[in-house]
């Protein structure tokens, strides 16, 4: 099983994914599915929010869009709400980062906070989700390594606005302390 992530900018490309084939976001907000197949594209989104980050997580597709919510598709489809879809966001940050890693999903906040889901549900809190950041600066990019934590685990790389680059082993204090590292 691959894991993807992909964060949406300006210039945003596509990604692939456990479904066989491709996410591309449209300049009008809309998201197509391209199969591998070379079958006609599916409309996955249409609305009017863009898509800031989408993953893959465990087979299920989690889409966070510029309104704040944040949605967990088990199929792939409807991936703005609707059918089997639901929402595991239900804040008005926007996400400035969003990775699956160390089993669970890993989102960074516009408002700075960073939390950690070890089940892909409450993104921004509540349930088993906890906080692995605090601090005021938001992230700039933050990404999973494989194998290179703590005793063969994921390891979590986060770029802060500020400039600091962190590596964090085990999952906790992203902006340093801990077990965590600069980097730079």
């Amino acid at each position: 099983m691959k894991k993807i992530v992909i964060l949406f900018s300006a210039m945003l490309l596509f990604t692939e994914n456990l479904f066989a084939g491709t996410y591309k976001p449209q300049s009008n907000g809309n998201i197509l599915y391209y199969p591998n197949n070379g079958s006609n594209p599916v409309l996955v989104y249409q609305g009017t929010q863009q898509a800031l980050a989408l993953i893959d997580y465990n087979g299920e597709i989690i889409t966070a869009f510029s309104g704040g919510g944040i949605y967990r598709s088990p199929d792939g489809q409807n991936l703005g709400g609707g059918g089997r879809t639901y929402k595991v966001y239900k804040g008005t940050q926007t996400v400035k980062a969003m990775t699956p890693c160390r089993g669970g999903v890993v989102t960074a906040f516009s408002g700075a906070g960073i939390y950690f889901s070890p089940d892909g549900q409450n993104l921004g809190g509540g349930g088993k989700t906890q906080r692995v950041y605090d601090g005021t600066q938001t992230v700039k990019k933050m990404i999973c390594e494989n194998g290179t934590g703590l005793n063969g685990s994921d390891s979590i790389i986060t770029t802060f606005s500020g400039g600091g680059v962190y590596k964090s082993p085990d999952g906790q204090n992203l902006g340093g302390g801990g077990k965590a590292i600069r980097l730079n």
